[in-house]
């Protein structure tokens, strides 16, 4: 493989530093991957490798062939995002965003969410459902965000993901596609039928779905609760998972 041992130059912890905010992910079109189990659903998926760090211990792992760094488990520490580096880092090129088509595709579209740990579970409730796409409007959360990434738990490999303006989609749809609203005074999610395509709407955090999205909608569906429970709403993602479940079984 040709490997160098040792410890990170000056020039890639620079590097990482600037993949750790979003201004710098955007301009140089990279991201860093922590962990073998997200490395190896991005290589598998296609993913373009620009320099794997990991060390001695799970070189073995890795395809041949990919440009492989040994580095210390201190020097991953020091470079890492997350409390306890994984042993593993890759820094990748992100996927160019390509065109989605709507027509006989299931589609989840996320207004404004803002907690990246959402939209990282988001991501991976759409894969295990077979929702291969998704819409995020400008200003939800950065998908390549470390605690984002960590939380698709891989999934990130098979989601086609883009950021546009949800109403700009919406009003190019033909007319009469469904497009089902995620919202706390919307009809009982027990009378929406199975889908084969359509645009699940979800909202923000806090406020929900924004009134010109709601009026978009062909309906706006709630999940009903049982008995008496002590807090009045679902988070995002199991919500969202909730209904996904429902339109696609």
């Amino acid at each position: 493989m040709g490997l160098s041992l040792g410890m990170m130059t000056k020039n890639d912890l620079k590097l990482l530093r600037q993949l750790r905010a979003p201004h710098g992910r955007a301009k140089l079109g990279l991201f860093v991957a922590e962990g073998m189990r997200m490395c190896l659903s991005l290589l598998e998926a296609g993913a373009v490798p620009q320099k794997i760090f990991v060390e001695q211990r799970l070189v073995a792992l890795l395809p041949a062939g990919m440009p492989v760094e040994v580095v210390t488990p201190a020097c991953l520490q020091q470079a890492s995002g997350f409390t306890t580096a994984a042993g593993i880092m890759g820094i990748f090129s992100a996927p160019p965003q390509r065109e989605f088509h709507f027509e006989g595709q299931f589609t989840l579209a996320l207004d404004a969410i803002q907690n990246p740990g959402n939209l990282g579970t988001l991501v991976r409730a759409a894969d295990w459902f077979g929702v291969r796409q998704i819409l995020c409007s400008p200003d939800c959360a950065d998908l390549y965000a470390p605690k984002a990434l960590q939380a698709t738990m891989g999934a990130i490999a098979n989601i086609a993901v883009r950021y546009e303006p949800l109403l700009q989609v919406l009003d190019a749809l033909p007319v009469g596609f469904p497009i089902v609203a995620l919202d706390m005074r919307g009809e009982s999610l027990d009378s929406l039928p199975p889908l084969s395509q359509g645009i699940l709407l979800v909202g923000n955090e806090g406020r929900g779905l924004s009134p010109e999205l709601l009026r978009r909608a062909s309906v706006a569906v709630a999940i009903p609760s049982v008995g008496t429970p002590a807090v009045d709403s679902l988070n995002a993602a199991v919500a969202a998972s909730i209904v996904m479940a429902h339109v696609r079984r």
